[in-house]
């Protein structure tokens, strides 16, 4: 992320509390601690220990509030370094889902630190601004309000999944969207992230990778093991997921590789794959890959968008918003004529519907797969 003009100077306790801001290194190369003395100076037990800490945090809760791993005041180096020990360890076992997750806990975390200030708008201002973002609190502003660039506030806020998020909902004024001092806050969070997925994974040399595995090999082969998976339960339900539309099946990948999927783009899903005839089961499972993934907020939130009316569930959206909200996906086989050019398909169900009628040849990719002479079937209400 580019850093607009010089960035001002950042006390040093600063580094301490957000270790990712650009200008950390710096306190590293302070210190002149080697990485061979970070992974078995007896000295540095305790940083070890913390960087653990870190990375279990965000391996079985990466949406915890807290306000992050604290040592006793006058040892911020230790903070930066026990950040560092925490990429490496992330980086070792080569699996995006931990590292995503680990960057979401590291997000929230220096969220809640921030939160704790206030949050303190010069300390907003100056992290802000570290990140490369255009934030603005007026001085002798009674009211707690505070503007980003307009550029700026639709890129932190497109992940972010509240729907009140919105641009349609902010107010805009001479290219800057005006919010207030925790929700200016709350943006930053996602800064953080994006911050955070910059320095992972870290390029691991051979030889530190094999120093790594001996010390730490046993502890990350635990972590790994509470990732959420999948399931391995067999598919229910009418769902034929070769005929899934390629938006659907892009946000379903998405989700599985860990990435970061928007508060609309998951109500798509979700929506989209109640209507078809997916089992509550299968769609929760469809979820566990997120990095900010947590079984009973999304059984929650499955079931409000699932058994409303009786159990018809919200309508998926058409082709025109999931176009507007960044989630249409086009099919990438150019070996056949692709649905998605058809004028008169409005809506990733219409897809679906077609598809059925003449299922793609081709592996599947997850649930079940009915033999193409097996009567396709789905409730009478779920029928465009």
């Amino acid at each position: 992320m580019a850093v607009r003009g010089t960035p001002p100077l950042v006390p040093p306790a600063i580094f301490a509390r957000y270790p990712f801001l650009p200008g950390a290194e710096a306190v590293l190369e302070g210190l002149g601690v080697t990485l061979g003395e970070l992974l078995s100076d007896p000295a540095y037990a305790p940083v070890r220990d913390l960087g653990r800490q870190r990375v279990e945090r965000g391996s079985l809760d990466p949406g915890q509030s807290e306000a992050g791993l604290s040592l006793p005041r006058g040892q911020g180096e230790e903070q930066v370094l026990s950040f560092l020990y925490a990429r490496l360890l992330v980086s070792w076992p080569e699996e995006p889902v931990l590292a995503r997750r680990w960057c979401v806990a590291e997000a929230k975390g220096a969220w809640g630190r921030l939160q704790a200030t206030g949050p303190d708008p010069g300390e907003l201002v100056l992290v802000a601004d570290r990140l490369g973002f255009d934030l603005k609190v007026p001085s002798g502003e009674k009211g707690g309000l505070a503007s980003f660039s307009l550029p700026d506030y639709v890129h932190l806020a497109a992940p972010i999944r509240e729907a009140d998020f919105r641009l349609i909902h902010q107010k805009v004024y001479r290219g800057r969207v005006q919010v207030d001092i925790g929700r200016a806050a709350r943006l930053l969070q996602e800064g953080f992230r994006l911050r955070l997925l910059e320095l992972v994974p870290v390029r691991l040399e051979p030889q530190l990778r094999e120093a790594l595995g001996r010390s730490e090999g046993d502890f990350l082969v635990q972590v790994l093991a509470r990732l959420p998976r999948p399931s391995s339960r067999p598919r229910s339900g009418n769902l034929d997921v070769r005929a899934l539309p390629p938006c659907m099946r892009a946000m379903m990948e998405m989700l599985q590789r860990g990435e970061n999927l928007s508060h609309f783009g998951r109500f798509s899903l979700a929506a989209f794959l109640h209507t078809v005839g997916a089992d509550p089961e299968f769609i929760v499972d469809c979820y566990r890959g997120a990095p900010d993934f947590d079984e009973s907020i999304t059984r929650y939130q499955v079931e409000h968008i699932t058994r409303r009316e009786g159990g018809k569930g919200y309508a998926p959206p058409e082709c025109s918003t999931l176009v507007s909200n960044g989630l249409c996906f086009k099919e990438k086989d150019d070996s056949r004529p692709s649905i998605c050019q058809d004028p008169s398909l409005r809506r990733p169900l219409d897809y679906y519907y077609r598809r059925l009628r003449a299922p793609p040849e081709g592996p599947e990719v997850a649930g079940r797969t009915p033999s193409p002479t097996e009567p396709k079937s789905t409730s009478p209400s779920r029928r465009p």
